[in-house]
């Protein structure tokens, strides 16, 4: 009389066996990729790192470079200085001339009011009136 198991060609001892040899091998590809797994995330982990760490290094040296280009353009030489420090006297007598009175000390300007000073425009050198702007015409009229 042969059993079910001999029928299909394995006994009980070798089911048993496949089943532990199965297990040991779905263990071992579990290991794998958990190995794998843990490989990757470390390469993964190592390339944030480098990349956080060119991110900072670059933004350093962007940083570096406009603060010294904003510091180069808010310092005005000694020639623009006395150029401004010129045209705004030039105007302050004109000023002084239409009203008729001369009661005001030299100019000294610090820094600040130097680079001001270099934007101020005299109305008077203004060429351009509202009629020469286009547009607007019924308002202008």
């Amino acid at each position: 009389i042969c059993s079910s198991n001999n029928i299909l060609g394995t006994s009980s001892s070798n089911t048993s066996t496949l089943s532990t040899h199965s297990t040991r091998h779905a263990t071992n590809r579990s290991t794998q990729r958990t190995k794998t797994g843990a490989a990757e995330m470390a390469t993964e982990l190592v390339v944030n790192l480098v990349q956080i760490g060119l991110l900072t290094v670059a933004s350093y040296y962007v940083s570096a470079w406009l603060a010294k280009r904003l510091k180069d353009q808010s310092s005005m030489s000694s020639a623009d200085s006395a150029k401004a420090q010129e045209r705004l006297e030039k105007l302050l007598n004109s000023r002084e001339e239409e009203d008729g009175r001369r009661n005001r000390e030299s100019l000294t300007l610090n820094q600040y009011e130097a680079t001001l000073a270099s934007d101020v425009i005299d109305p008077s050198t203004i060429t351009t009136t509202f009629r020469d702007i286009g547009g607007i015409d019924h308002i202008k009229a």
